[in-house]
């Protein structure tokens, strides 16, 4: 009996993952299609000068990505207190992604603001 409903749970567990996977592909092409980058895209770097490693730039990724208007967030390698937020112009401001390193508990200014490059 035991068996049984541990066959009859794989088979149901089976057919749940079978139809999470087909709804995940339609996904798959809102997020390609979500990460284009528009011409009104406009990219701001921030510097944050109280972050002390690489793993600062995590709650800070996780508050401006909050932000209505923000496409991507990337910190830089070679320097981690640069954050490079790809933004639809217009939408968000760069004092609303400063409250938003703020809230993360870091403090910010704004290195650039320009076009982002063509790839």
């Amino acid at each position: 009996m035991k068996r049984i409903a541990l066959f009859s749970a794989l088979v149901a567990a089976s057919l749940f993952g079978a139809s999470a996977a087909l709804a995940c592909d339609g996904d798959k092409t809102e997020t390609t299609a979500s990460a284009e980058v528009p011409a009104n895209a406009q990219l701001v770097t921030l510097v944050v000068n109280d972050a002390t490693c690489g793993s600062c730039v995590v709650p800070i990724r996780e508050q401006v990505t909050a932000l209505n208007g923000v496409i991507d967030v990337k910190g830089s390698e070679e320097n981690f207190q640069w954050i490079h937020v790809t933004v639809t112009e217009g939408k968000v401001s760069t004092d609303q992604l400063i409250a938003a390193v703020k809230k993360a508990g870091y403090s910010a200014t704004v290195k650039a603001a320009e076009a982002p490059a063509k790839s």
